[in-house]
């Protein structure tokens, strides 16, 4: 959505980012209750964290299918 709205890519990366510093102190209770129950908290990383690797791949698979950021909002749907 921010990309629709023409903010940079730089910037909807750090906000994206702050998933990181924000979301996961506030999901220790979860870690922990998961780690109590004898799993591995590093597990859950993949889906409460995120990587700067995983937007740029979105981004990348966005402009190669649809061109921009419009196109994608407007064509997308046919691909459901």
């Amino acid at each position: 959505m921010l990309m629709l709205l023409g903010v940079p890519d730089e910037v909807v990366m750090q906000e994206y980012l702050l998933t990181n510093e924000q979301l996961l102190p506030e999901s220790k209770p979860i870690f922990d209750r998961f780690e109590a129950m004898g799993g591995d908290p590093e597990l859950l990383m993949p889906v409460y964290g995120v990587r700067k690797e995983y937007l740029e791949a979105a981004m990348d698979e966005m402009r190669k299918r649809f061109g921009t950021v419009e196109g994608y909002f407007t064509d997308a749907s046919a691909w459901m």
